[in-house]
């Protein structure tokens, strides 16, 4: 008993560790608009291995309508980064098209949040970092002087709430069982390789790692 709760403890500040790894790298940096949309991916790929890595230890099916609406956040998200991908400048007109986007972004992560119940905490967290991140890209785009229009790729959106929600995300566990706390390890380490992996990498390459996210949360 007392060596299982070593590992348990072991494993809650391994997780926590993890996180905190990515929550530093987001806080020290502004991200650039066209990366939100993989950064928000990476967030709901973790929501949606939570949800069935929790259902998995307990011995239930995984929640459809729950993972669905992961889904629909995903395909909503992908649709808003193809439209800032396709966007050459912001300029006045581009800037309230991307506005009312970023608006139907954040109604469907409301709708799922509400899907889930009270006790899932986790999950909440999960979808509180992709929230975090999708306001920030809003108050980024709506606080832009576009008498000078600039292209996309130069806009920096600042990401240290998602980085403190990322922290909380994984702050919970104590009151789990082992088995969840282990896979939410695997999903921590995951998430923040995910993070990690877009240093250096230019709008390219981030576009085509965000199309893998969102296949991959399809998949689940």
């Amino acid at each position: 008993m007392r060596k299982t709760i070593h590992i348990l403890l072991a494993t809650i500040v391994a997780l926590n560790t993890v996180l905190l790894s990515a929550a530093c790298d987001w806080g020290k940096s502004a991200r650039p608009l066209t990366a939100i949309g993989y950064n928000a991916q990476s967030g709901l790929l973790a929501a949606g291995r939570t949800l069935k890595a929790i259902a998995e230890c307990k011995g239930t099916p995984v929640n459809g309508e729950q993972l669905a609406a992961i889904k629909r956040t995903s395909t909503i998200i992908e649709q808003w980064s193809k439209k800032i991908d396709e966007t050459v400048e912001i300029n006045p007109q581009t800037k309230v098209e991307l506005i009312n986007l970023t608006d139907g972004v954040t109604a469907e992560i409301a709708k799922t949040f509400a899907l889930l119940k009270a006790g899932d905490t986790q999950l909440q967290e999960r979808l509180l970092v992709v929230r975090a991140l999708i306001a920030a890209a809003k108050i980024t785009i709506a606080a832009l002087d576009v008498s000078k229009p600039k292209a996309p790729r130069s806009v920096s959106v600042k990401t240290d709430e998602a980085a403190k929600q990322a922290v909380k995300a994984g702050a919970r566990g104590s009151e789990q069982n082992i088995c969840v706390i282990d896979k939410l390890g695997v999903i921590a380490s995951e998430f923040t390789g995910d993070i990690l992996a877009q240093k250096g990498m230019d709008a390219a390459a981030l576009k085509t790692l965000r199309t893998q996210q969102h296949d991959f949360i399809q998949a689940l």
